[in-house]
Formats: C-alpha cells, sequence, structure tokens
C-alpha cells in the first residue's frame, strides 16, 4: 500500500532527515544496491505496488518450501507477509550460503567471562 494512501491509523514520524552519506567506492563495489539512483527506483516501485514489489523481493531473496499465495495482509495495526507460504528461516540464514561459503564461520559465540 502506498504511504500516500495508508489509513489514517498510521504512526507519524516528526523526524526530518536530508543529509546523504555516500559510501565510499570500495563498499559500493560490494553492495547489494550499487547507489542511491537505484535506491530510488526500488522506492518508486516500492510507492506505486508494493505487493508486486515486496513480491518480487521474497521471491527472489527467500527459499520458500512453498510459496506463498498473498503477500500481505493489512488489518491496522496488524500485518501479516506472505501469507500461505512456508520457509526455512536457518535455510536461509545459513544454509544456502555453504556452496560459496563452506569454510567461513556462520556464528562466532564468545562468552562474557
Amino acid at each position: 500500500m502506498p504511504r500516500s494512501s495508508l489509513p489514517s491509523q498510521s504512526i507519524d514520524s516528526t523526524m526530518n532527515e536530508a543529509r546523504v552519506f555516500p559510501p565510499s567506492a570500495a563498499f559500493a563495489r560490494w553492495a547489494h544496491i550499487p547507489n542511491f539512483e537505484t535506491y530510488r527506483q526500488l522506492c518508486d516501485q516500492a510507492d506505486s505496488d508494493p505487493d508486486a514489489y515486496w513480491g518480487a523481493r521474497g521471491r527472489e531473496e527467500l527459499f520458500w518450501k512453498t510459496p506463498f499465495t498473498q503477500v500481505m495482509s493489512w488489518n491496522p495495526p496488524h500485518a501479516e507477509w506472505y501469507l500461505g507460504g512456508m520457509t526455512n528461516l536457518a535455510y536461509n540464514c545459513l544454509d544456502r550460503h555453504l556452496p560459496t561459503l563452506r569454510d567461513k564461520a556462520a556464528l562466532i559465540f564468545e562468552a562474557e567471562d
């Protein structure tokens, strides 16, 4: 749902921030979103058709054992995402990276003592 058409029960923010902090060229080379122009295009897509945008992101970025049938159900103030879908968070966070990152530690535990 575009921000402009959210129900009147939406939360308003009084924060106004206009500064932009560009990343270094080295950091940008590794970034998932390479530049501010691409970021703005993605924001515009999300605003114009949120279900299509978030549906595409869910399909591209996550593994689904059972694909979702509905992107979102909005009943203010409650939202449900990817209805009908079944996934495995451990697989999405760790296991799917095994082919390329097999020899890299996934978790490093350091006790407080």
